[in-house]
């Protein structure tokens, strides 16, 4: 008996069936996507916080034995796909002595075929960046404890243009590593759970407790408090917030003197999507 005569067949030719429908669907995606720039009428091709909205919907919605990380991933792929085809969307990863953590990171969630260039510090990364040779920078964040490393360099610069817009990967299990960020210049815009990273300039003689409890006071949620040693006789603090905090939020002001808060000034440094927490994978053979 041939196999197209047999349940085994018929169940193959409805996955067949099934396999060319979302062939065509991605075809029909990359047409639509092919008339996206003229109707957006300029900005930025990438948009982090719109992806993560649409994933979010999308493993919300998500039924089934279908790993959802699997789902998220193909997903990347896809969306960065059609995202290049509107633009550039060239990626710089520092990849300080040969370490691809980046790299990983940047090609899981920009794609196989994105364009990525290394570098072996994250000062040519930021300069990348902020000369618009790249779109999008990639570099791992500050280490639990340590210093504020090229957070430090971001706030020096002063360039509100240029700000933290996402932290890599989105979609994550409770098992993930160290956290990377990437950095562009890319309007702020709300994807529903958000982080906002700003920069406090303090006196010396200003505490952290003092710093938390003035962004309690002015409605803000301190979610870390990060002292910076590269001001002398000065007091800098990273303070990552949960929520949607952009430059002009009124809640800022509570932290400045005039305000009330302990700060004499605040800087603004980016705000970004908040990780989606997956599952962890199910190990069938022990299931």
């Amino acid at each position: 008996m041939m196999e197209g005569d047999t349940p085994l067949g018929a169940l193959r030719r409805q996955i067949d069936d099934i396999d060319a429908a979302m062939h065509d669907l991605l075809m029909r995606r990359a047409v639509i996507v092919d008339e996206v720039p003229q109707a957006k009428g300029g900005g930025s091709v990438w948009r982090p916080a719109r992806e993560a909205r649409v994933l979010r919907q999308l493993l919300e919605r998500h039924q089934g034995a279908f790993p959802p990380r699997v789902v998220a991933q193909i997903w990347r792929e896809i969306v960065s796909a059609t995202t290049r085809l509107q633009g550039d969307l060239s990626i710089a990863v520092h990849a300080p002595a040969g370490d691809r953590t980046g790299r990983e990171a940047a090609r899981d969630h920009f794609g196989c075929e994105a364009g990525i260039e290394e570098f072996g510090t994250s000062r040519a990364v930021l300069d990348m960046v902020e000369n618009g040779s790249v779109a999008v920078g990639v570099l791992a964040g500050p280490e639990p404890g340590g210093d504020a490393g090229w957070w430090d360099l971001l706030a020096d610069r002063g360039n509100p243009g240029v700000a933290i817009c996402a932290e890599l990967p989105f979609a994550r299990t409770a098992h993930a590593g160290g956290r990377i960020f990437c950095i562009a210049a890319i309007a702020p815009e709300e994807s529903g759970d958000d982080r906002s990273l700003v920069v406090l300039h303090a006196g010396s003689g200003t505490g952290r407790g003092e710093i938390e409890a003035a962004a309690a006071s002015a409605g803000l949620a301190p979610l870390e408090v990060r002292e910076s040693g590269a001001v002398p006789d000065a007091r800098r603090y990273f303070v990552e917030l949960v929520g949607f905090a952009t430059p002009g939020d009124e809640r800022l002001d509570g932290l400045v003197g005039a305000g009330g808060g302990p700060a004499k000034a605040v800087g603004h440094l980016g705000v970004w999507p908040a990780p989606l927490a997956l599952p962890a994978p199910v190990n069938r053979s022990n299931a």
